[in-house]
């Protein structure tokens, strides 16, 4: 069995949290795939991956091709995945590179499962929220300024991650997109 990819919100990274699903999809997929044996989960936020999206973006800053160093994901993760389990924020909606990741698994017609905060796996199947996805639609697929700020807060970004538990409350009365 290929890896299965866990797309989740930065602030999540390295977080009781972080470990918490993975145990929760790592025994989901071992339940429901006992043949395959013990799944392994392709994580994002492994050091050798935070290295390679830098690497891959710095390679790729003088050149015309358009890549960054969310490409590495892209062009060099998913392609050997068979399929993702995504976190979404607590109001259900989704981040942008989150979703993004997504796509590309709905894209390709691989599954795509959600996972909630208390580690309950859903196969991901409504068609409406597929579509919503694949056309990155506000209604459903925050901006990447909202997504950065529901990770890094109104402050300045990439200084100091907010809880994930307190992501969704930012812009709580404001519009989404904003």
């Amino acid at each position: 069995m290929q890896p299965i990819y866990f797309a989740h919100p930065i602030n999540v990274y390295g977080t009781d949290l972080e470990y918490e699903l993975m145990h929760w999809i790592v025994s989901y997929f071992s339940k429901t795939n006992k043949s395959f044996g013990l799944p392994t989960i392709e994580n994002p936020a492994q050091t050798h991956h935070q290295k390679g999206y830098e690497l891959y973006a710095k390679f790729h800053e003088d050149t015309d091709d358009g890549k960054s160093g969310m490409d590495y994901f892209f062009d060099e993760i998913l392609p050997f995945c068979s399929g993702a389990v995504c976190l979404t924020f607590l109001d259900g909606m989704w981040g942008l590179g989150v979703a993004s990741e997504a796509k590309w698994f709905i894209d390709r017609g691989k599954p795509v499962w959600t996972i909630s905060p208390k580690g309950v796996v859903k196969s991901f199947n409504n068609l409406e929220q597929a579509n919503q996805i694949v056309n990155l639609d506000p209604k459903l697929v925050l901006s990447r300024q909202v997504t950065r700020e529901r990770t890094w807060g109104l402050g300045e970004p990439y200084k100091t991650k907010i809880p994930f538990e307190e992501g969704h409350l930012v812009h709580q009365n404001a519009s989404r997109n904003s």
